[in-house]
């Protein structure tokens, strides 16, 4: 019994690994699924995110030691510019939310190669020399990351008087409208939320499982 606690306990590191990435992405999926708006280009959200991490720490690993800080942050704000997109063809064009979606799946499979082209002349990044290193326990900082972006998911949309508004974003947008809160408004914000939290889990991905970004970094 002790061996297979053990094994357990050896594996648990590389499950957080992998598991932090999507569930800092559901997170945001779920954030803007409450606001009454669905975002299946959480997948495309997360290349664009895992693209623009990784193209920023190879650009930037051998100049400053803030490299992967830095690529977190550019693959959130990317992440939100994209999810932008979404926000305005499905709430502002209110265009179908699904066909939106797929079109930025599908846009970010192009719009990252055509990158890649252009700065490394090739069909993905240049190979980074370290990633992100793991912690104590054997367990990356990404664990850490999803563990606060739960947390304040929950103490938002739970605690803030904005998360309840959100929520009557999506279950009754009318009468939500009728008591003078602006849906269109909350439902841009819950989108871009989105959008940064599909942006980080991407770099998330990309900078402990991986040494560089392709098309198949995501994949599913």
């Amino acid at each position: 019994m002790s061996g297979f606690f053990k094994t357990i306990l050896d594996m648990l590191p590389s499950v957080l690994m992998i598991v932090s990435p999507i569930l800092i992405a559901a997170v945001g999926g779920m954030i803007s699924e409450k606001s009454g708006v669905v975002n299946i280009a959480l997948e495309g959200l997360m290349g664009i995110g895992a693209f623009a991490a990784a193209a920023t720490h190879v650009l930037l690993e051998s100049q400053t030691g803030l490299s992967i800080p830095i690529a977190l942050l550019i693959a959130t704000v990317a992440g939100m510019a994209f999810a932008l997109i979404h926000a305005f063809a499905s709430i502002t064009l209110r265009a179908d939310q699904v066909v939106s979606g797929t079109g930025i799946n599908l846009l970010s499979l192009g719009i990252t190669v055509f990158l890649c082209q252009i700065i490394f002349h090739q069909e993905r990044t240049e190979p980074f020399r370290l990633g992100m290193l793991p912690g104590w326990g054997g367990i990356y900082p990404t664990a850490w990351i999803a563990l606060v972006v739960l947390i304040l998911a929950w103490y938002f949309l739970y605690k803030r008087p904005v998360g309840l508004r959100l929520r009557a974003c999506g279950e009754h947008p009318q009468a939500a409208a009728s008591a003078g809160i602006n849906v269109v408004k909350i439902r841009y914000m819950a989108v871009l939320i989105s959008g940064a939290l599909a942006g980080l889990a991407g770099a998330s991905l990309v900078l402990t499982q991986t040494i560089q970004y392709t098309v198949y970094t995501i994949n599913g």
